[in-house]
């Protein structure tokens, strides 16, 4: 996944000028009341908030659309991802490891690979993957960027009761 999210810029620079990026597509547009998150801003948990209009970087304004157009893709991929955890019927301590992985690998490829603000939301959720489950609970009650809702499923997926 990481290499088509890296490869999309490409894919989106040539229609940078156009009229094709001007307007999201209703699917890519953040519906930020499911993921938890405040109106306006397009990444979750994110250490600073960025306006989806990408106003706060210093682009030319055709690519500002390219920047828009990524954070909206991240944000779905981010929001897709939190819904599929909640399908598993269980996570084994091996595959909250591998999901931990998973997460990380994400998180750095918004960040580092695509300059997209970091997402504090993954990093919490890698930290639920990974604490042991006598603390489970406690780190899951502590969470400030993830949805509650989120942090629930994991604990109840790792079963930490």
């Amino acid at each position: 996944m990481g290499e088509h999210l890296l490869g999309l810029y490409l894919v989106l620079e040539p229609f940078a000028e156009g009229a094709a990026l001007q307007q999201l597509h209703p699917d890519l547009r953040p519906d930020a009341s499911a993921l938890g998150i405040t109106s306006g801003t397009s990444s979750i948990g994110a250490d600073s908030t960025m306006p989806t209009s990408a106003g706060n970087l210093e682009l030319e304004p055709e690519r500002e659309h390219v920047v828009v157009w990524m954070e909206a893709v991240a944000h779905q991929t981010a929001a897709l991802l939190l819904q599929k955890i909640s399908t598993l019927p269980a996570l084994s301590q091996w595959g909250a490891k591998q999901l931990a992985a998973d997460v990380s690998y994400l998180g750095n490829i918004f960040f580092a690979g695509l300059s997209l603000p970091r997402q504090q939301a993954f990093a919490e959720l890698e930290s639920l993957l990974v604490c042991e489950l006598d603390v489970l609970r406690a780190a899951a009650a502590q969470v400030t960027t993830l949805p509650p809702s989120i942090a629930e499923v994991v604990v109840a997926k790792r079963g930490g009761a």
